[in-house]
């Protein structure tokens, strides 16, 4: 979340860049095989003046 919709997307760029195409370990024990972002949205909250940006992740991973 962020006040403008300028730092909105910068903040969500960066989460992208950091998980996008990530393999290795992950949070000190997960196996990941490949992470990537499935999707990427601008959430409207009423009566909130903040900019909401989600960003799902999939994660393939050995169990």
């Amino acid at each position: 979340m962020a006040k403008t919709q300028k730092d909105a997307e910068t903040v969500a760029d960066a989460v992208i860049a950091a998980v996008e195409g990530f393999t290795g370990t992950m949070g000190g024990g997960l196996d990941v095989i490949l992470a990537s972002v499935d999707n990427d949205r601008q959430i409207a909250q009423d009566g909130i003046d903040e900019i909401y940006h989600h960003v799902d992740v999939m994660i393939v991973y050995k169990g």
